[in-house]
């Protein structure tokens, strides 16, 4: 995750008509599989090496 973010800060600063809808398509892809991931990992988290607290805390987050 640390090297698209890196390489996106990098592509901002290359303007040209001809990478922008592909740079576009490619960061909202991006940014879609990194909320993707962060759902994958509070689902699978191991309850017994967080606390009480840290624990409820998920679970309202993850109610809708």
């Amino acid at each position: 995750m640390a090297a698209g973010t890196v390489a996106f800060g990098v592509s901002a600063l290359w303007y040209g008509d001809s990478i922008d809808p592909a740079r576009l398509w490619a960061l909202l892809a991006f940014q879609v599989l990194g909320f993707l991931m962060s759902g994958y990992l509070v689902l699978t988290r191991d309850r017994a090496s967080l606390g009480a607290h840290e624990n409820r805390r998920l679970e309202r987050q993850a109610q809708p």
